[in-house]
């Protein structure tokens, strides 16, 4: 996924954060796909869990502040090496980090991240004020899913998790249908074609 996202113009070459911020997401979901497109799941999604991690305190409080009004389960730090730390732990959904940062640095960070078992499908989004293309390399190097530049509005940043926690919702919803598939082949019996057929188990 990362190196398809950052196959993109630079921020500086199209000038706006939004308008950028805007195209990295419409990237993201082309890139990662619809998981629902093989199956009739409706879903409103779901909360998510959301790690910030940021050496700037008022960023990442305010940020903070945003994604638990929109009702995410939202944890912070304001290094990287705690936020590393806690990333094993916690497990979050995704991963908002900052990239210059003096003990570790985001790039860093993503790297380990995606080298723990229990990260290696978090949504890893580098939100940072850097513009220049040795850092949107790296970020790729490092396994970042998205880059969104600073500052980012509230509104893209609410739209971005909304449409992820559909996204995360529905992975779950699917990757539950193929634990009972194999449960029931494992027992002998098919499971019905389409989503809405009674299930029916033989004697």
């Amino acid at each position: 996924m990362p190196q398809a996202l950052m196959k993109d113009r630079l921020p500086s070459e199209i000038g706006d954060s939004d308008a950028y911020n805007r195209l990295q997401m419409r990237r993201a979901v082309l890139t990662r796909g619809d998981p629902s497109a093989e199956t009739s799941i409706v879903t409103d999604g779901e909360l998510l869990r959301v790690l910030i991690v940021d050496d700037y305190r008022a960023a990442a409080d305010t940020m903070t502040l945003l994604v638990g009004a929109w009702g995410h389960d939202v944890r912070r730090t304001y290094n990287g090496t705690t936020g590393l730390a806690l990333a094993v732990t916690y497990r979050p959904d995704v991963l908002l980090l900052d990239i210059v940062m003096s003990n570790m640095s985001g790039h860093e960070l993503a790297r380990q991240a995606r080298h723990q078992a229990g990260l290696k499908e978090c949504f890893i989004v580098a939100v940072t004020g850097r513009t220049d293309a040795e850092c949107r390399l790296k970020c790729e190097q490092a396994g970042v899913d998205l880059i969104l530049i600073k500052p980012v509005c509230p509104s893209i940043l609410k739209a971005l998790l909304t449409w992820e926690s559909e996204y995360v919702s529905r992975s779950r919803q699917d990757a539950a249908r193929d634990l009972l598939t194999v449960g029931f082949n494992e027992c002998g019996h098919t499971m019905p074609s389409h989503a809405d057929d009674p299930i029916s188990i033989g004697t």
